[in-house]
């Protein structure tokens, strides 16, 4: 199995499958027949803390799509929790497409009835919550809480953001009500270890869940509905 690992921001060629590479804890989530391929784009936003951030890079993930639908892959993961421009490349292919938000929620839903969502910046809970209403899960949010650090600043200080996100969480538990905690940003992946035996509820990482699900998709034989996903008709498109 060929999993393509989309990263949608600005990425030096390469460094997406460097970092993917490195994370030590994919052989024992995903299948020994299981492969990862990631990727970037060559134009768009350095991070994602909104829709904006997302919409820069928009023509290159349809050019970076278009180039890898006749690669082989039983699936795409979006490696952003905003899911961004996962519907539209739904549409274009017929494998699995996944996001993490999504993912993520689905799981969180099975773990508990009430969830919060922990984000790096302040300014990315609007967003979030809109999410959860989207994707129909706006009666079982706890709360949004933030650490209150930005994207860009969340891979230079680790021990930092692992302690925030633990006090938050555990706020949440207290607090809020949660039954189950979200840590909510890619950049935070290399992270979850060590902030989950220390979060009194379960915690779950969006991009392991969306992984997970995608594997599972394939392995179950299933993919997104053409019905709800239909083909584009074919037109002219300057990209």
């Amino acid at each position: 199995m060929k999993i393509l690992y989309l990263s949608p921001g600005l990425r030096e060629p390469g460094s997406v499958q460097e970092r993917i590479d490195g994370w030590s804890w994919v052989p024992g989530l995903l299948g020994e027949d299981t492969t990862l391929v990631g990727r970037g784009l060559r134009r768009g936003s350095e991070n994602s803390e909104g829709d904006f951030d997302d919409y820069a890079g928009g023509s290159e993930v349809v050019r970076a799509i278009v180039e890898a639908a006749g690669e082989g892959f039983d699936a795409v993961v979006i490696g952003d929790t905003g899911d961004p421009f996962v519907p539209g490349i739904r549409e274009y292919l017929d494998i699995p497409v996944i996001g993490p938000m999504e993912s993520s929620l689905q799981v969180a839903s099975m773990l508990g009835h009430k969830f919060s969502i922990i984000t790096p910046a302040k300014c990315m809970k609007p967003r979030k919550e809109r999410q959860v209403y989207v994707y129909g899960y706006a009666d079982r949010l706890a709360s949004v809480r933030s650490i209150d650090v930005p994207v860009s600043e969340v891979s230079k200080h680790p021990e930092k953001v692992i302690d925030l996100v633990v006090e938050e969480a555990n706020r949440a538990v207290k607090e809020d009500g949660a039954q189950v905690v979200i840590q909510m940003c890619g950049f935070m992946v290399e992270y979850y270890e060590k902030a989950a035996e220390r979060v009194k509820a379960p915690l779950v990482e969006p991009i392991r869940a969306a992984l997970k699900t995608a594997e599972s998709l394939v392995r179950l034989g299933l993919s997104h509905s053409k019905l709800m996903y239909p083909k584009p008709r074919p037109k002219k498109r300057v990209l």
